[in-house]
């Protein structure tokens, strides 16, 4: 029984109560595509641990459509009715709820980790835990040496003479340093002829480099990618849009992944309540973009991280193609014999890959 809340006088009756089976109530002060995937990712990460809607589970969605005044009405459902757990999208609606002394357990996503620092210092909710958007380097970095183990320097390219030294460059150090890898800066300087020069003399077999827009924002992403070229230099990112730009692989953050993680969070607490009082997660990236000209361009061959990992890959580097669709689920499997060798006969701008389950552990 999926009963969707979206109208003020439907928030008192929205719950039905059905003995025995555990109610998960979810709350959004905001609707969007993003909420969307992200609640398909719990509900199907519960279903894949064997719970039935209608059977062994319910849910009841609330959205309050950007109106603050109509949480306090969905609070007021909550406490009216069982419900085992309240899993809140997005910051606004999470800060709401979490100041009210709720019964049950909150588990929120869609929030950074700043806004969670503050939802859990500023709380009066007992139980409550989620998942959030933080540091994900040491996923990343593991990625990258998955694809090329003998990596011993990542080159991060950063703003020329920056007064203020990037505190995210630290951070990847730290994480880079017991997995043997070197961080090295590579100043983007408004003469091109220096970043080419300086890329050009990097060595193939143990350096790549990582396009990170949350470090250098105007990062100069044609050169660098064009510059690559020359001594067979591998690119990756942490977003997607740089891929089909050239790049040849990003590990990036999605909202159905997120979801499915919240799910899991989920399945836990109601084994056991407990689980609600540890710290906020980091959510983990769980969905690879890959451009397919640039893999056999380089001649990768990235068929067994495909087998481990939801993917899509995308062809023909350039800009001006279509983005790809933000929930790209195929259940048509892309034949790594096709997508690995030079034979490819008819173009296609991108083509989506079976999605699979993340393992445990990641690597």
């Amino acid at each position: 029984m999926l009963i969707l809340a979206a109208s003020e006088n439907s928030f008192a009756q929205a719950i039905k109560k059905s003995d025995g089976i555990p109610h998960i109530a979810v709350t959004t002060i905001i609707h969007n595509s993003s909420i969307d995937a992200m609640y398909r990712g719990m509900k199907e990460a519960l279903y894949d641990k064997k719970y039935k809607l209608g059977e062994t589970i319910n849910f009841t969605f609330y959205n309050a459509k950007t109106d603050s005044s109509k949480i306090r009405k969905i609070i007021e459902s909550i406490e009216n009715n069982e419900i085992n757990i309240v899993v809140i999208f997005t910051f606004p609606a999470a800060n709401l709820i979490s100041n009210h002394k709720i019964r049950v357990p909150l588990v929120v996503a869609g929030i950074n980790q700043k806004a969670a620092n503050k939802l859990h210092r500023d709380r009066n909710a007992l139980l409550l835990t989620g998942v959030v958007n933080g540091n994900n380097y040491d996923t990343t970095l593991n990625f990258i040496k998955k694809i090329l183990p003998t990596i011993k320097t990542l080159v991060i390219p950063v703003q020329e003479k920056g007064k203020l030294k990037n505190k995210t460059i630290n951070i990847i150090k730290n994480n880079a340093r017991n997995k043997n890898i070197i961080i090295q800066e590579l100043p983007c300087s408004t003469d091109k002829r220096i970043i080419v020069s300086e890329i050009e003399s990097y060595l193939s077999k143990d350096t790549a480099i990582l396009i990170d827009k949350t470090v250098f924002p105007e990062t100069p992403v044609d050169l660098i990618i064009s510059a690559s070229e020359t001594n067979n230099l591998l690119v990756f990112s942490n977003d997607q849009n740089t891929v089909i730009r050239g790049a040849l692989a990003a590990n990036v953050l999605d909202p159905y992944g997120i979801g499915r993680e919240v799910g899991e969070l989920v399945t836990n607490i109601l084994k056991n309540p407990e689980v609600a009082l540890e710290p906020f997660k980091i959510a983990k990236p769980s969905y690879i973009v890959i451009n397919e000209d640039t893999a056999i361009r380089k001649e990768i061959d990235l068929s067994a991280v495909l087998q481990n990992y939801r993917s899509q890959v995308i062809r023909q580097a350039n800009s001006n193609y279509p983005r790809p669709r933000k929930k790209p689920f195929s259940t048509r499997k892309l034949s790594t014999d096709l997508l690995f060798s030079n034979k490819v006969e008819k173009p296609v701008k991108y083509k989506e890959v079976k999605i699979i389950p993340l393992p445990k552990p990641l690597f």
